[in-house]
């Protein structure tokens, strides 16, 4: 998967939380995905070529990149 082309230009980025985060009440500031969350993670695809075909490629790459790491997520990791 990671060595397909569609993955070429693929992005994973992880948002530490906890830390400094955990000692601000959650009062203080609205940010919804204080409780029980270490990351965030991002999964993002680029491509410049044109076409339906091409789109379509790279969007089933990053779907089956996301049903990948669902595992390895907590839980309902769309709605965190």
């Amino acid at each position: 998967m990671f060595y397909e082309d569609e993955g070429e230009l693929a992005e994973m980025i992880l948002s530490p939380y906890g830390g400094k985060m955990d000692e601000i009440a959650e009062s203080a500031i609205p940010f919804p995905h204080r409780k029980g969350n270490l990351y965030k993670i991002q999964h993002l695809v680029y491509w410049n070529e044109e076409g339906e075909e091409v789109s379509q490629r790279h969007i089933s790459w990053i779907r089956r990149l996301y049903s990948y790491m669902a595992p390895y997520v907590s839980r309902f990791p769309r709605a965190a």
